[in-house]
């Protein structure tokens, strides 16, 4: 399994060191191997955890999702599948789906629904789906995610 440091992704990604413990700290991502070395153990990112902290900061730069959306998204995120499904083959999965909003049987709070899809979705982002519900769609392109962090990779390493 490929491995990569703290300095490697903030490299990757050009990014502060505080920024990334941040959102260490905050549950947002998640470093999944661990080295040991002289002065302890230390964070190692898989080459999935990469791709999840790409997700994760597309997610936050662009979209202005509250951090418990965020949360609750990347908590399902991190459990639901791993990258090496994501391919461009016929039966790879290329597409996340996440529907996120108002859901009339938690009065009050918010449910996050996943579903991978292994063909383009007919739309990019939807505005709600269900007006009494105020339900919406975002739909993340697995793929491009993977192939832009591959090249950012090949880049900056």
């Amino acid at each position: 399994m490929e491995e990569f440091t703290t300095n490697n992704v903030l490299k990757i990604f050009n990014m502060k060191r505080n920024t990334l413990q941040d959102w260490k700290m905050r549950k947002f991502i998640q470093a999944t191997a661990h080295a040991e070395g002289v002065q302890g153990i230390r964070d190692k990112y898989s080459r999935d955890d990469v791709y999840r902290i790409s997700v994760f900061k597309f997610l936050k730069e662009t979209m202005g999702l509250s951090r418990i959306k965020l949360l609750a998204i990347m908590l399902g995120f991190q459990t639901s599948f791993t990258f090496k499904d994501v391919g461009p083959n016929h039966g790879d999965i290329k597409y996340m789906v996440i529907e996120y909003g108002l859901i009339p049987e938690v009065p009050g709070g918010t449910m996050e629904l996943f579903s991978l899809h292994k063909e383009p979705p007919r739309v990019a982002l939807t505005g709600a789906v269900d007006p009494s519900t105020k339900r919406s769609a975002l739909v993340i392109n697995l793929l491009s995610i993977k192939l832009d962090v591959d090249a950012l990779i090949e880049q900056n390493l």
